[in-house]
């Protein structure tokens, strides 16, 4: 009887264990596919968009953005590029380690066709997750060449879509350039064009428009007209385009009026900057500068 009352209690413990191991399995598989997929990454660019002369080379700066504990290395390559537009990242493999940072090194040859260009950034990461974000390439004529007065405007594609609440989108020619964000009570408003980062005599133009007159205390309307325009200007002849904002009552110098970005639901405050005036003669703080040159 012994015998016998000990094969049903077998049978039980071989049935039990049986499903201790498949449970066990399914469980370990399930945390193991749960690690590997956890987390996830965003691609971004420092700069959507360059307008860029045969020879020259641009450099921008390409951001991972991770979250829930995204920590897989990944690898960075373009699509879509034209021929003999040369594109290099450094490091091409992005991790923990280099901040998840990486520069793209865009060169354009000699003799590339002008024209606009979408290229495709595409992030991969070592667990199979893909991302990408576009990048818009201007390549402009070999012979063009700046008009006698650096302010002068190039093309007038500009748009301007007022989405409510003193915001607008601005581009130009099927590009977004950013959003401003412009008080109401601002209705006048000078631009100059400052050359390179440091402010000294001769730098700083008042902008001219089409008619080669300055713009000078132009109306709020024309101004957001027109911005796409200013900034296109501005990037083909890699300046900054400074804004001095007006008001009924007074003039705005602080840094904490006009905002303006790449992502409508975070805009940031122009930042101040330094620049010789080319009417007072003068190194004096203006509002900032909103393109990206």
């Amino acid at each position: 009887m012994t015998g016998d009352t000990k094969k049903p209690l077998l049978k039980k413990l071989s049935f039990w264990a049986i499903i201790g191991v498949i449970f066990a399995a399914i469980i370990g598989s399930s945390w193991t596919y749960y690690l590997n997929r956890r987390g996830d990454f965003i691609l971004s660019i420092d700069t959507i968009q360059n307008s860029v002369k045969p020879g020259e080379t641009k450099r921008i700066k390409v951001s991972i953005n991770i979250y829930d504990g995204y920590k897989k290395s990944v690898k960075l390559d373009v699509s879509g590029k034209p021929d003999k537009v040369y594109i290099d990242f450094q490091p091409p493999v992005t991790h923990a380690d280099f901040g998840y940072t990486s520069t793209m090194i865009v060169t354009v040859g000699s003799d590339v066709t002008e024209g606009d260009y979408k290229i495709i950034i595409t992030g991969s990461g070592n667990d199979g997750k893909e991302h990408s974000c576009p990048y818009y390439l201007t390549v402009l004529s070999k012979t063009l060449k700046p008009p006698e007065t650096p302010g002068g405007i190039e093309g007038t594609k500009g748009t301007t879509e007022n989405l409510g609440e003193n915001l607008y989108k601005i581009g130009y020619d099927g590009i977004t350039f950013g959003y401003l964000k412009l008080p109401s009570e601002i209705d006048m408003i000078t631009l100059y064009l400052m050359e390179g980062n440091k402010p000294k005599e001769g730098s700083t133009v008042i902008m001219e428009d089409l008619k080669g007159e300055e713009i000078n205390m132009i109306s709020r309307d024309d101004f957001l007209k027109n911005l796409g325009n200013y900034i296109n200007s501005a990037n083909i002849h890699e300046r900054k385009l400074i804004i001095s904002a007006h008001g009924e009552k007074t003039q705005w110098y602080a840094a904490n009026v006009i905002k303006f970005g790449k992502d409508p639901k975070n805009l940031k405050y122009l930042k101040q900057i330094k620049m010789w005036h080319p009417v007072v003669n003068k190194v004096i703080e203006m509002q900032g500068w909103i393109n990206y040159p």
